[in-house]
This record gives structure tokens, sequence and C-alpha cells, in this order.
């Protein structure tokens, strides 16, 4: 299935509309389409990689909302705190689930498809910083299955084959 591209423009000028002061990122963003990745996802040479089947699920509101979850990734430079830290393959799943809670609690009046992780759903205070969430996973939380997304990509897009396509130290979300 090929990528929507005038809805991925439709989505694009929401997401600028939305938050005009990450309109140069959410434009700067070069699309490409990845089937089966379940997700948008971006690396630090700001590729966004999505998955032409998942984007045309979601409405114009829910991708626009994820493009600006996507922008935040590469303004917070989650990449490169992920090499400061020294996530290896093995942790980067763990480091995105950190940094999607870093950006989620800001972003909660966006309309972001549904399975977006939050961290009070797991039972951690808000407004913390991906470093701190990454510290706070490290107990191994039962937390639901995710694709990797956003600091993953560039490795398993680059032949590392020991990075993998879902995060296998998250299990299931809990309740």
């Amino acid at each position: 299935m090929p990528l929507n591209q005038e809805a991925l423009s439709a989505a694009r000028l929401w997401a600028a509309n939305e938050a005009p002061y990450l309109a140069t990122a959410i434009f700067a963003m070069s699309p490409t389409s990845v089937p089966g990745l379940g997700t948008m996802a971006t690396d630090r040479n700001w590729h966004l990689y999505v998955d032409p089947e998942v984007f045309n699920r979601w409405s114009i509101e829910e991708a626009g909302s994820v493009l600006i979850h996507e922008a935040h990734h590469l303004l917070r430079a989650h990449g490169d705190r992920a090499a400061e830290l020294g996530v290896g393959p093995e942790d980067q799943g763990r480091f995105n689930v950190a940094a999607d809670f870093e950006i989620n609690d800001d972003l909660r009046d966006l309309p972001l498809p549904a399975g977006g992780l939050d961290p009070q759903d797991y039972g951690f205070e808000s407004g913390e910083l991906a470093e701190t969430y990454y510290e706070l996973l490290k107990p191994r939380r039962k937390l639901r299955s995710v694709d990797c997304g956003s600091g993953a990509m560039e490795s398993r897009l680059n032949g590392n084959s020991t990075a993998s396509t879902t995060c296998p130290w998250v299990t299931s979300k809990v309740t």
C-alpha cells in the first residue's frame, strides 16, 4: 500500500497550524515509506519513517499529532542524548519509551492515536526528562508491547542485526 502523499501533506499543514513554532521542523522531516513498521519514527538525520498502512488508518488530526510528537524527538535531541548515555541496541526500546514519556505528557491536549505512552499510566510523575524515565524503567517494569520507534530506526534500517523490530524487554502494560 503506498503512502498517501496528499494525506501526509494535509497532516503536516494541520500540525503546523496546531503548533506553528514547530512548522520548520515538521516540514524538514524527509518521509520514507516503511511498510510493516507499525508507526511513524525518526532518526537523527531528520528522516521520517512512515508505515503507510497505519498512517492511512489515522485521521489527519491523529497523523498531525504524531508528526508533532516526532518533531519533538528531533528538537529534544533524543538520539544524541541516548548516545551520550551509552544506550546500545538492546536498550533503544527502553530509551524510546522514556523519550515518549517525556514528550507525551506535554501533548495531552492533542488527538494522538490510541496506544500512546503516558508516564502517569505507569505510575510515574509527569514532567521528567527522558534520562530520568530511562533510569526508572531499568527494573524492567512490565509494559505492553510497543514498536521501538524513534531512536531505534537508524540502526534497524542500517542493517544492525542486534536491533529488533519490537522492543523485547517491553511485554505488557501494568494495570
